[in-house]
């Protein structure tokens, strides 16, 4: 038996957890699948909320709503100390609940039902809303429906469930299965790297030794690459490997952070209508892989309602799916395109806060969460770059945003600052001509109103979403530096995507003492910082071809702050051959082991 302790403010409860429950059963006779790494401790970030939430209900909640709010956990002792300093009490109905204190928070016959009855009737005759959120479906329907007429609302991830509340007259609004963007992203450390891992995954070993139709639909994936795991617990050594054909596909069983790891390295999860587990359980595990930017392709149909049915690929036949898996192993730029869109739908629809605003909401409690404001800087000094400009910055789908272009051009005769929309909160600042970039960059930052400075120059390619992918990142990643790798770059010479191998590396969080070129690579026209760091480091004032440069490195040496490389979608950057007009030259030795030149067009990076 082992043990660790959470500390919750003035409590501290220690939570045991067993590796196996029978101890007669050795471990090693237990296939597991392990990184073996320890994983990145995200730097410690103010909650997005100002909401002190009481909360009753299992760890896998409560690691999702953590970074969300201040949390009390409540027990059946200490609930009456905290229950003024709340604004909601949240109950999760669960078979086991993070405390350990409640012994099974449900209602049946028992003295910990009464302790319940009493948490809810007191904090009702305090005006403290009470909410039960919940989480299991149907088939928990007689240990969990009571909540329904115990708290003020009632709010369920299973549509069957919340169908079967309004059958009884019970209102009970549908909270779908939902992600905490900090805990199900891309996002691996440097040591990460080295794991190897399956490219294409299936989550339930289980159903496979169960269903030997699975298990025979399953056999062509496993020359592609595919692992098999166990999610929800250990599976004896005998019972793992009893299909020979599928025996060097199985991993065994991997726990939470290690499923993890799977999923934010693979490229494919496979889930299939023959698989006996429910829709809500099939609806969660596909969420937390498009989370991580793990395309997830279904066998079979799905149901409108079904919140797999937004972003999953779905065929009729296994021939089918068997093809489109072969097409996206094989094709990066659709691997990545599918990956994206998949992950933007989670992290923007299915994210955790949501469902916190929608249970606030229910309440007398104020919100006060807009959205985050970016400053979008373009430094230039090329006039006739001011309509493409003002046309990517227009088209962006992140509401909250700022243009200033800061232009070293010496005098603004030349500008036609007709075109400039302050209602679009479009601004042009004139600079003379001997100013660098990194000064105009400087001097956008500090009259910027955001919260984010990114940058989009003059002479890039930027899709719509550009924006709002940064900033999805941003919050995934708690970083406060973010740049893409410029795996992809335009040659107008050539007319052409050229693809930079050694730019391809997986989207990854680092400490800004661990920056290099060759490990970390980031590229400057497609970097976005948080504000006061922007305007305490600042770029240094060298030309234009090292300010970006200057800046990273200056900034490994003086901080000791969060860096992430992000995906390498909606930002092309363009390579011409002379220097008149522009800062760096498309090599002409570029050799094929350094590039692939790809007959993609820009628009198909634009997601």
């Amino acid at each position: 038996m082992r043990s660790h302790k959470l500390s919750t403010g003035q409590a501290v409860y220690l939570l045991p957890f067993s590796i196996l429950e029978d101890a007669d059963i050795e471990l090693k006779q237990v296939p597991t699948w392990n990184s073996g790494t320890k994983r990145f401790a995200f730097p410690s970030k103010r909650p997005h909320s100002t909401h002190t939430i009481g909360f009753v209900g299992s760890e896998d909640l409560y690691r999702a709503i953590e970074p969300e709010c201040d949390i009390r956990l409540l027990t059946p002792t200490n609930w009456r100390l905290w229950l003024n300093d709340i604004d909601v009490v949240l109950i999760e109905p669960c078979l086991l609940d993070v405390t350990r204190a409640w012994k099974g928070c449900s209602f049946d016959s028992g003295t910990q039902s009464d302790a319940l009855r009493d948490l809810l009737n007191a904090a009702r005759k305090a005006n403290v809303y009470t909410a039960a959120w919940i989480t299991s479906d149907v088939n928990y329907w007689d240990l969990h429906s009571n909540f329904a007429y115990l708290c003020d609302a009632t709010f369920c991830a299973d549509y069957e469930f919340s169908n079967r509340l309004a059958d009884v007259n019970r209102c009970a609004f549908h909270l779908p299965q939902l992600i905490q963007p900090s805990l199900h992203n891309p996002f691996i450390d440097l040591a990460d790297r080295s794991i190897s891992t399956p490219r294409i995954i299936f989550l339930r070993l289980t159903s496979v030794l169960s269903e030997r139709s699975l298990a025979q639909n399953l056999s062509p994936l496993c020359s592609r690459g595919l692992g098999i795991v166990e999610v929800k617990g250990h599976v004896r050594r005998e019972r793992a490997y009893s299909i020979p054909h599928l025996r060097d596909s199985v991993l065994g069983y991997a726990g939470f952070r290690d499923r993890l790891i799977l999923l934010k390295k693979a490229q494919i999860l496979i889930q299939a209508e023959e698989d006996p587990i429910t829709r809500h359980t099939g609806e969660r595990d596909a969420l937390e892989a498009a989370a991580c930017q793990c395309v997830v392709i279904y066998r079979g149909k799905l149901a409108a309602e079904d919140a797999r049915s937004g972003f999953a690929k779905v065929f009729a036949s296994w021939g089918e799916l068997l093809e489109f898996v072969d097409f996206l192993l094989a094709d990066r730029v659709s691997f990545l395109r599918e990956a994206q869109k998949s992950w933007r739908i989670a992290q923007e629809h299915y994210n955790i806060s949501i469902a916190l605003q929608k249970i606030l909401q229910k309440s007398s409690v104020s919100l006060n969460s807009p959205q985050k404001r970016v400053t979008v800087v373009t430094p230039t000094y090329r006039s006739s770059r001011l309509s493409q400009v003002l046309k990517q910055f227009r088209a962006q789908t992140w509401a909250e945003k700022e243009l200033i272009i800061v232009a070293n051009a010496g005098g603004s005769d030349e500008w036609d600052i007709d075109q400039i929309r302050g209602e679009f909160g479009e601004q042009i600042i004139v600079l003379p001509r001997e100013c660098w970039a990194a000064t105009a960059l400087n001097v956008g930052a500090s009259r910027s109103s955001g919260d984010y400075i990114v940058r989009m120059d003059d002479d890039d390619y930027y899709g719509e979403n550009y924006i709002k992918d940064m900033m999805l990142s941003a919050r995934c990643s708690g970083a406060d530096v973010l740049g893409k790798q410029g795996e992809f770059v335009y040659s107008q010479a050539d007319d052409c995507i050229y693809r930079r191998g050694k730019r391809s590396f997986h989207p990854t969080v680092f400490l800004s003492s661990e920056f290099s070129y060759q490990q970390t690579p980031m590229t400057g026209f497609c970097m976005m910082m948080r504000r006061d760091v922007a305007v305490r480091y600042g770029y240094p004032d060298l030309d234009y071809s090292w300010a970006d440069s200057g800046f990273l490195y200056r900034y490994s040496e003086k901080a000791e702050l969060t860096m992430a490389v992000v995906d390498n979608l909606n930002a092309i950057v363009e390579r011409r051959t002379d220097l008149l007009t522009h800062t760096r030259q498309r090599p002409d030795n570029w050799s094929d082991a350094q590039v692939e030149r790809l007959e993609n067009s820009i628009a198909d990076f634009m997601v």
